[in-house]
């Protein structure tokens, strides 16, 4: 959260020095904080498919195959 601080601070050295209303403050810190929510959003997802392309690509076994695999392992070691 500090980035959250920072702009606190800065919008209140704005309010302070009489740039901008205490109101006018408060909604670019809204705007801000919106922006950043929706970019960073926006980040998770392309992530995710990028991820998901990388992952059919590689032909990862499912969490499904791998644990029968592990099982499999498993009565192969006590044999």
């Amino acid at each position: 959260m500090k980035a959250k601080t920072k702009i606190d601070q800065l919008i209140a050295e704005l309010v302070k020095g009489g740039k901008v209303t205490a109101e006018e403050g408060e909604r670019i810190f809204k705007k801000f904080w919106k922006d950043t929510e929706d970019e960073r959003t926006a980040i998770k997802k392309g992530f995710k498919k990028t991820a998901k392309k990388i992952e059919r690509k590689i032909d990862f076994p499912t969490r499904e195959e791998f644990e029968n695999l592990k099982k499999r392992v498993a009565i192969l070691e006590k044999k």
